[in-house]
């Protein structure tokens, strides 16, 4: 959204969780809440979270207006991007908006889910990843 490039292998070493919206999505805004409630508390492990937009055809100012319509703390605590070719989605085989995917610190996909995790099921995730254990 910045207009800087993230890329995975900048976060090794971190826990990371991606997930993926659209600004036009309603349930979009109110999910990404909990994640957000779950990354500030694993911060200290550094977790990062990247939200992700699929629409390719975004620009940054769509996805701003989404930001601030979803409002603290999820605004301050994920990082936001869109994702203008679609190779994050396909590299994860994305199909649905809300996926979450969990990566180990050690660089390991640990979950693809095609529906938001829970707070629970992503607090234990990210302990794993932490870990850079495999489920």
């Amino acid at each position: 959204m910045n207009g800087r490039t993230f890329s995975l292998s900048q976060a090794r070493g971190h826990p990371v969780v991606l997930y993926f919206l659209a600004p036009t999505c309603a349930t979009c805004a109110q999910g990404s809440q909990p994640l957000a409630r779950v990354i500030q508390a694993a911060r200290t492990a550094g977790a990062i979270a990247l939200a992700i937009d699929v629409n390719s055809w975004d620009r940054p100012a769509d996805l701003e207006a989404f930001v601030r319509a979803v409002g603290p703390p999820a605004a301050s605590t994920l990082q936001w991007g869109i994702d203008p070719s679609g190779s994050m989605v396909s590299a994860y085989g994305i199909q649905t908006l809300e996926s979450m995917v969990v990566i180990s610190a050690s660089g390991q996909v640990l979950t693809v889910s095609a529906t938001p995790l829970s707070p629970a099921q992503l607090t234990a995730l990210l302990r794993q990843a932490s870990a850079g254990t495999s489920a």
